[in-house]
């Protein structure tokens, strides 16, 4: 007897800054009403943190200068990975697990049901105000070194550098203060 095929186990993984994907969501905002009901629903919710035009930006396919403003981008990713959630339900792919990394967290939490839509883009609005308020402060590096390692690199130099996270067995966030300026205001570390 043969064993009954199971289903595959689907996790919705939502991830930080640094996923931009203009093209794919013009692309989905032309063809997929659900994708673009979402997004329009994402757009109401923000207005009460400000004036985000989301669909406009998006739909500008001359001008991506939008993607370098923290207070911009982190509000679309959030609403173009709840809007690609939603599209997926609506082809029929559901989660059993959700997981988020960083600003990717929040959508995570929005479609786990964990946070209604207010409440959510209510999060990555202040997060992403908050965020613009201190940019150029400080900068982050991805290291190809495990923790250990990355503990006995900086040791002794814990004031102006730290670990930010252990994100792998051998890859580690660091952030610090910016010194100096320009280009090579991180030189020193």
């Amino acid at each position: 007897r043969l064993a009954s095929p199971r289903r595959p186990k689907v996790v919705f993984v939502f991830s930080g800054q640094g996923s931009q994907w203009p093209t794919m969501a013009r692309e989905l905002l032309q063809v997929s009403p659900v994708f673009r009901a979402t997004l329009e629903d994402c757009e109401r919710a923000m207005r009460a943190h400000g004036d985000l035009a989301l669909l406009g930006l998006l739909e500008k396919t001359d001008d991506t200068s939008w993607m370098e403003d923290i207070g911009v981008i982190q509000p679309m990713l959030f609403a173009i990975a709840v809007a690609l959630a939603a599209q997926w339900r609506a082809w029929g792919i559901h989660p059993d697990a959700v997981v988020g990394h960083s600003m990717g967290e929040v959508a995570a939490a929005h479609v786990a049901g964990v946070l209604s839509l207010e409440d959510a883009t209510r999060v990555i609005c202040r997060r992403s105000a908050l965020l613009r308020r201190v940019r150029g402060q400080g900068g982050m590096a991805l290291v190809g070194l495990s923790l250990e390692q990355a503990r006995a690199v900086l040791a002794g130099l814990e004031d102006p550098l730290s670990i930010a996270a252990s994100t792998g067995p051998t890859t580690t966030v660091l952030a610090g203060a910016a010194v100096g300026t320009g280009p090579d205001r991180f030189s020193s570390w």
